[in-house]
């Protein structure tokens, strides 16, 4: 590590300054954006000095980390449940230039070199208080939207000698917060900044802020890293860094305990996956995890002919779809727990925190949970459950659903997300006709001869001269 007040770091700022959180948070959305007279935000790469990032923050700008992407080339992206394909930059306007925020996602981001560590709750009052406890100095650091003098909430900004991978980001990240949260005794709370692609609000005018110029090497940290894993301590350590992780340990406690009589041997579920559940709106959880955990409902396999589709074959399994959301007193528990059973059969290798992760997005999308009975708790449950099930016992638990599939399963399938509205189902299900009547159609003999051959195949008559017209 070293002290440079000139040195500069890369990361993307927001083209525009808000004078609010309120208002920051309206600019994610298109129709947010409007409703307060703005632009959807967007950010530009820039090379910034410690000072000038607090210039920046102060100015109400946002930060996020860096994406790569070719500014010339359309992309398929998420837009909530709906695919679109776009530009990865504007093209005209105030924001021309500027990255959009639908790509200010996992899938495009490379990484960052600077690190930020949120403190939402903390017992010093007096910020020097606090950073004289820590034994590294954070490059800069600003108060937030929401910070007052009896409860203190701030932004701490660690910059790095170099721009850092996903991965590589990751630990270095997880190294700060860890020794930060043992430095001053206090668990922190909100571990957005360990997600590589999150964005950070800047803050008021008036805000407290200190710049000490330090410049940390990621070798520094990596060194760090590596000691912990190797101090038998520290996992002891890790578990009560943030605070919610006693609640979830007892929580493993009681369900290990309810289901004694089944298994000794309980998985456990990743404290921060339930912690966000629990806390984050769906959207916004989706917004983290959705690269981290797939979402499946069907049997599918890991290739696809031409990048098209897919056969499928006779162990094919899928969930029931739902048009309206299940209400009470129609067993939406008993269905979620089917839906997790279905999921094992269909991949017996999933671990827990994916089935979580799956059936946390079925209660989201097709259960009406608005009593609220359907808790986290409660489906970590149904997951523990289905996890200490043999194949044997998932198989006839779900007997009827795999008899209905064996009978009833489409021929192929498309991939995820592949619009109605291009016709691919229709033209494959058209292709592989074709494939099917040129297996048995000799070109050799006559249409008479090959009628004959059809009626024993089943083939009408008009489908025969439609093939000949190449229909």
């Amino acid at each position: 590590m070293f002290q440079d007040l000139n040195f500069k770091y890369c990361v993307s700022v927001s083209v525009d300054g808000y004078p609010s959180k309120q208002e920051a948070q309206a600019c994610l959305s298109r129709t947010g954006a409007r409703a307060v007279g703005r632009q959807k935000m967007a950010f530009r790469r820039q090379q910034l000095t410690a000072a000038e990032l607090i210039g920046r923050a102060t100015s109400g700008h946002a930060f996020c980390g860096l994406f790569d992407y070719d500014a010339n080339q359309k992309y398929w992206t998420q837009c909530g449940e709906h695919r679109q394909q776009s530009y990865p930059e504007y093209k005209r306007g105030s924001n021309a230039g500027a990255m959009k925020l639908t790509f200010k996602s996992d899938q495009f981001c490379s990484g960052a070199q600077l690190v930020f560590v949120d403190i939402d709750a903390t017992r010093y009052t007096d910020l020097t208080a606090y950073t004289e406890r820590l034994q590294w100095k954070p490059t800069c650091l600003y108060t937030s939207f929401s910070d007052t003098p009896e409860r203190r909430k701030f932004r701490m900004v660690y910059g790095l000698s170099r721009p850092l991978g996903v991965d590589e980001l990751r630990r270095a990240s997880a190294t700060i917060h860890r020794l930060v949260a043992e430095w001053t005794g206090e668990p922190i709370s909100d571990l957005c900044g360990t997600r590589p692609s999150q964005y950070m609000n800047g803050t008021r005018t008036d805000a407290v802020t200190y710049v000490s110029g330090w410049v940390y090497e990621p070798d520094d940290l990596a060194a760090v890293a590596e000691q912990a894993a190797a101090t038998p301590s520290v996992a002891a350590e890790k578990a009560s860094v943030a605070a919610e992780k006693a609640s979830v340990a007892a929580e493993k406690a009681s369900v290990s305990e309810e289901m004694a009589s089944v298994s000794t041997a309980t998985p456990t579920f990743d404290p921060l996956l339930v912690h966000d559940m629990e806390t984050l709106t769906y959207d916004r959880l989706m917004h983290y995890y959705s690269r981290q955990y797939r979402y499946f409902y069907r049997t599918e396999l890991d290739t696809w002919t031409d990048d098209l589709y897919q056969l499928t074959t006779d162990d094919y399994l899928q969930l029931w779809h739902y048009t309206q959301r299940v209400p009470d007193g129609n067993h939406r528990r008993r269905r979620l727990f089917k839906n997790v059973c279905l999921r094992r059969l269909m991949q017996p290798h999933a671990d827990a925190d994916t089935l979580l992760f799956n059936l946390y997005v079925d209660r989201e999308r097709y259960f009406d949970n608005s009593d609220g009975v359907l808790t986290i708790d409660c489906l970590k449950r149904k997951v523990l459950t289905a996890l200490q099930m043999s194949h044997e016992e998932l198989a006839d638990y779900c007997a009827a659903d795999i008899a209905y599939w064996r009978s009833h399963r489409p021929e192929f399938i498309v991939p995820p997300g592949t619009p109605r509205s291009e016709g691919l189902p229709q033209r494959i299900s058209k292709q592989l006709r074709m494939q099917k009547w040129m297996s048995w159609y000799d070109p050799a003999k006559s249409v008479r001869e090959n009628m004959a051959q059809a009626r024993r195949f089943g083939v009408s008559q008009r489908t025969v001269y439609r093939y000949l017209k190449g229909e």
